[in-house]
């Protein structure tokens, strides 16, 4: 591959889409979709699929508060692909074992969206779930909310399976994408304290 090809990089800040078309079809996402999916992770879609998103991160911040405080919470089980109310406690982690990532998808869209057109009401409702998110991270930096509300005993016990990584993944992007578009740092510090635990728990010499 001629590696020149990316010499002349154009930022997103550079760029806009002049576009009868694709103008409407970012407008929509701006104004229809983007708030759409956020009501969706917080469960507020009539006759949808429970997401859990939004409420496990909640249930993940009273758990550090609860530790933080010096009191011990209970665990539960880390057994499952998908939890719900039928099979699993009403302050146990629910939703699928990659949940936390359609927060990660969703931040990344509104970041892309924000760098578009700016919206004051979409980033403070942005900035809002990522305090949220921040709240709910360890203090050694690792944040998957299956683990730190289920039982911290069982992190990286699964990661073929479990999705922990591939969580910090998406987690990564939003973080990127969010700072490029807004320069606020928080969502990235987190992201990096994530990473140098990550670096920490499997270099060579961990």
């Amino acid at each position: 591959m001629d590696k020149s090809l990316f010499s002349n990089h154009i930022s997103l800040k550079n760029t806009n889409i002049d576009d009868e078309f694709w103008s409407k079809m970012q407008e929509k996402v701006r104004t229809k979709v983007i708030p759409y999916q956020y009501n969706a992770l917080n469960d507020k879609i009539k006759n949808a699929e429970k997401s859990y998103c939004i409420d496990n991160f909640k249930k993940a911040k009273k758990v550090i508060e609860a530790q933080k405080s010096g009191i011990t919470t209970p665990t539960y089980p880390v057994d499952k692909w998908h939890y719900d109310e039928n099979n699993a406690d009403k302050n146990a982690f629910h939703g699928w074992v990659f949940q936390d990532s359609d927060a990660y998808k969703w931040l990344e869209a509104v970041a892309y969206s924000l760098n578009n057109k700016w919206d004051d009401d979409l980033y403070t409702c942005a900035c809002e779930l990522i305090d949220l998110i921040c709240s709910a991270q360890c203090d050694n930096g690792y944040l998957d909310t299956l683990y730190v509300i289920n039982d911290q005993s069982k992190i990286f016990t699964n990661l073929k399976d479990f999705h922990e990584l591939y969580c910090f993944g998406h987690l990564a992007e939003a973080a990127v994408a969010f700072y490029s578009s807004t320069k606020n740092e928080k969502l990235l510090t987190a992201a990096l304290r994530f990473a140098d635990l990550i670096c920490d728990t499997f270099n060579e010499n961990g």
